[in-house]
Order: C-alpha cells, then structure tokens, then sequence
C-alpha cells in the first residue's frame, strides 16, 4: 500500500512504518524524504537523498560481452560453380551478455535509473553476394 498525495511523493506503508527514529533504533529503512531512494524502488531517483548515505550507493563493477561479429566466405571452388565471386555469409550480436551485481536496468547508465529502459539485445544476419 502507498501513502502520499501524489504519485511522485507516494512511500511504500513497510518504509514509512519502519524508518529510523531514534538512535540505536536497527532498521533498513533510512528517515523517508520526499522524493527518496530506498530499497526496491526501482525509480532510484536519489535527488533528495543524503549523499552521504551509503544506501544509496551501489556496486556497477560489471563484465559485458557487447558486440559479437561473425563472417564465414564460402570457399572458392563452391562459389565458382555457382557462377558468382564471392560468398560471404555473417551475423552480428549486440548486449549479447552483463554479469553484475548492480540491481538497476544498466550498470553503464549514469546518474540514476529513472526515465530508462534496459539495452536491448538485437542480431542481425546477412549474406553478402558478389557476381
């Protein structure tokens, strides 16, 4: 259940029930602020967030196989039969694989997540004819 008067300023009821209050007080909820980042809100909108707060602060170490190219040339004596020059078959992969601990959509994303979508992963293939 959300609280709040408007969309943007809603807080999930766990957070606002369970923030810090006192010292000494052990919760995984900071003080909520209007606008705040806390855990599982994937708008990771950290505007009005302490930035010393280390909640807000997330490992992007990653490892990425971006772009995969690919091309075979079908040998010559099969290509002459044919009666062309040359054959060459290829395919192309792009974010093709992240391994990463970072709970948003990219770990190469700056600032913060909100407003974008994941890279989409897209392959192409093509055959290249010369006569």
């Amino acid at each position: 259940m959300l609280i709040g008067q408007a969309a943007d300023n809603n807080l999930l009821k766990d957070i606002y029930n369970n923030y810090w209050k006192a010292p000494g007080d052990v919760t995984w909820v900071p003080l909520p602020m209007l606008n705040g980042s806390y855990p599982g809100n994937p708008m990771k909108y950290d505007a009005n967030v302490d930035p010393g707060m280390s909640l807000i602060f997330e490992s992007t170490d990653f490892i990425k196989l971006k772009n995969i190219n690919i091309s075979y040339d079908l040998p010559k004596s099969l290509v002459s039969k044919l009666k062309l020059s040359d054959v060459q078959v290829y395919g192309t992969a792009y974010n093709v694989w992240t391994s990463t601990p970072y709970q948003g959509y990219d770990p190469e994303s700056i600032g913060n997540d909100r407003g974008l979508y994941p890279q989409s992963k897209s392959y192409s293939f093509g055959i290249k004819v010369n006569f």
